[in-house]
């Protein structure tokens, strides 16, 4: 299967790229290169899941990511470099997680408030997507790079917002009873 990501904050304006190479920032941390995406926070600050997946960890690291959580995308992708691997995304400098760990979500769920907790020069959302094996207990990461072993999620997206799957899935669930019916009626 291949990735594809709705966007987890809307509006979603890009602040920071990855890749960015900046070691006088990131050394201290042990890479050199910016390891995740930073978004401007959404008119709601809220994060939502960007696919279907799991909350495998949530925690606090005061002098860098801040409060953060760990979500797990329920899937095996296949990359064009033809590595078939899970994929999670870390979501930091949270000011509240909202989702429960062990936990599924489906697109568009609620996941945390963004904020500006940890080492951070301002309110954002910064998205960190690694790709990796999940044992059940344990993400063992496949990359090695200098932006902390991450990957550039922006080519995923998919133009959608995560924000508005679930109205999407209201209509199309909608649409589907309509049809039902209007196919029973001509079957009569």
């Amino acid at each position: 299967m291949k990735l594809s990501l709705s966007y987890e904050v809307k509006p979603f304006k890009i602040n920071q790229q990855w890749g960015v190479s900046n070691p006088s920032v990131y050394s201290r941390f042990g890479f050199t290169e910016h390891n995740g995406t930073d978004v401007a926070l959404g008119n709601d600050s809220l994060v939502y899941a960007p696919a279907k997946g799991t909350i495998i960890k949530s925690s606090n690291h005061p002098t860098g990511g801040g409060i953060f959580i760990g979500f797990l995308l329920d899937d095996l992708y296949t990359f064009d470099d033809g590595v078939t691997c899970h994929v999670l995304v870390d979501y930091l400098h949270l000011e509240k997680v909202i989702a429960l760990v062990g936990t599924s979500y489906e697109v568009g769920s609620v996941l945390a408030k963004a904020d500006n907790t940890g080492f951070s020069t301002g309110p954002h959302t910064h998205i960190q997507y690694r790709r990796g094996e999940w044992n059940g207990n344990v993400f063992i990461q496949r990359d090695r790079n200098e932006a902390n072993n991450s990957f550039d999620p922006t080519p995923f997206y998919n133009g959608y917002f995560a924000k508005d799957s679930e109205l999407v899935v209201n209509i199309l669930g909608k649409i589907i009873e309509t049809l039902t019916k209007m196919i029973a009626s001509f079957k009569k």
